[in-house]
């Protein structure tokens, strides 16, 4: 339960946490991320809320694993909304972002996640850009308002894709290559 305002880096930064919550931290104006995650296992990452970054990432997570992300709400962001590398066995939800510069949800490199429930709008790129994903399903997500593909999608198989909302996009709906 944090409030940080005008940082010149990651608003929050916590590294090498197990069995613990990153809730309800409040960050504006972040030279950086607005929260920054390294190295998570069996965290609960919720209720957070990130308001302007200006060189970076709403919710920058890299190496989670067998945890939850979700209940975040993420808005005006220089980069990616909510940025997700090598996640395992973890799930991705009820997640709000909107008007970001770059993709509203990206996931780089995961394996057996559950994305579901979000809602992603306004952006600048794709609404969810996602890169070797593996083994995951992906339902029940909203996503509109994105300049280019609703979901962009590069080396992922054996996903299940199901029941998702995509409107207004300039580009196609769904694009895996």
């Amino acid at each position: 339960n944090n409030l940080t305002s005008i940082f010149n880096s990651a608003g929050v930064s916590i590294s090498n946490l197990s069995n613990g919550s990153v809730t309800n931290n409040t960050v504006t104006n972040s030279s950086f991320e607005g929260v920054y995650l390294f190295r998570l296992d069996q965290v609960n990452v919720s209720g957070n809320s990130v308001f302007t970054t200006f060189s970076s990432d709403g919710l920058g997570i890299y190496d989670f694993s067998n945890g939850n992300i979700s209940s975040n709400f993420v808005n005006d962001t220089a980069d990616n909304g909510i940025y997700i590398s090598n996640a395992t066995n973890s799930t991705v939800s009820y997640n709000t972002v909107s008007n970001i510069v770059d993709d509203l949800i990206q996931v780089y490199f995961g394996d057996n996640l559950t994305i579901t429930s979000n809602y992603v709008n306004n952006s600048q790129d794709d609404g969810f850009d996602i890169t070797s994903l593996t083994n995951s399903i992906f339902t029940l997500n909203n996503i509109s308002s994105a300049a280019e593909f609703g979901i962009e999608m590069f080396d992922s198989y054996s996903n299940v894709f199901s029941n998702l909302s995509i409107s207004d996009t300039s580009s196609d709906g769904i694009d895996a290559t």
